[in-house]
């Protein structure tokens, strides 16, 4: 009895643990614009973290014409990299909007926009990769060796990646 009740709470903790990783993602969500289905306006909001990367392919995977818009205090460095290398990809523009802020991890998704927009009162910030140790930021020399891959092979010039 007592080896059902403990592999009983294993299995919830590890359900609940699931949910909230899902419940924390970002939102991703598609609306059309004109009559092509294959033309979307693409909306991300909240933090991005490790596999929205995958998330946003699969929901854009099909569209050839979007208008990708942020709103999210950024997360995973990863993530912005992949939804920023999908963009460029599929040669979306990206948009921050009247209000709305895209930092961190999202302003380098949105700088994978061709053309990129924003908004006169719109918030974009970007900082270095760091991780926390003890509690306190810490540069991160691989995470920045892979931003400034990815900000080369979008195009930005080596003083932009500076």
């Amino acid at each position: 009895m007592l080896t059902r009740l403990r592999l009983l709470g294993i299995m919830w903790s590890t359900l609940l643990s699931v949910w909230s990783t899902f419940s924390l993602a970002a939102d991703i969500s598609l609306a059309p614009f004109d009559s092509d289905p294959t033309h979307a306006i693409v909306q991300i909001e909240g933090p991005l973290l490790a596999g929205d990367g995958t998330v946003f392919r699969s929901r854009v995977g099909s569209l050839t014409k979007a208008i990708v818009s942020f709103d999210s205090v950024g997360g995973s460095l990863l993530a912005g990299i992949e939804i920023g290398k999908a963009i460029r990809l599929k040669s979306f523009a990206t948009v921050v909007l009247h209000r709305q802020r895209c930092a961190s991890a999202c302003a380098f998704a949105w700088l994978g926009g061709s053309p990129r927009f924003m908004a006169s009162d719109s918030f974009i910030g970007f900082h270095a990769a760091y991780v926390e140790r003890d509690g306190r930021p810490m540069e991160h020399g691989v995470g920045n060796a892979l931003l400034g891959s990815y900000l080369t092979q979008i195009g930005l010039s080596e003083s932009a990646v500076v």
